[in-house]
């Protein structure tokens, strides 16, 4: 058996309609604010932080190899943090003008559904 297709004039192929671009997740906005460290460990008074590390991550054994935020240090003691929905953990650190780093803050949990 042997089929052959013909067409004449322009009536040929359709180019079929494009399919809508997918929607964005949805994210959630995450509103943090924290009290800065006034003093070293020892006591020394702290003159000036150079910035704040906000770590964040769906895991809070592993914030630090989670995302990272810097915010500049001096008066501003918080930031907004855009994450899709899960549940999510958030800690600062701050970070002196030598460098040095503190310990991880308390660890803040937000789940979102």
């Amino acid at each position: 058996m042997f089929l052959a297709l013909s067409a004449c004039g322009g009536g040929g192929s359709q180019t079929p309609e494009p399919e809508p671009p997918p929607e964005p997740p949805k994210t959630y906005t995450v509103d943090l604010q924290w009290d800065p460290p006034l003093e070293y460990e020892d006591g020394t008074p702290i003159e000036y932080l150079k910035e704040y590390r906000v770590y964040y991550g769906e895991d809070p054994n592993y914030l630090k190899q989670g995302k990272l935020l810097v915010v500049p240090g001096g008066t501003i003691t918080f930031a907004s943090v855009y994450v899709p929905k899960g549940v999510w953990h958030f800690a600062v650190t701050a970070v002196a003008d030598n460098e040095l780093e503190s310990d991880l803050s308390n660890i803040v949990t937000y789940t979102f559904n």
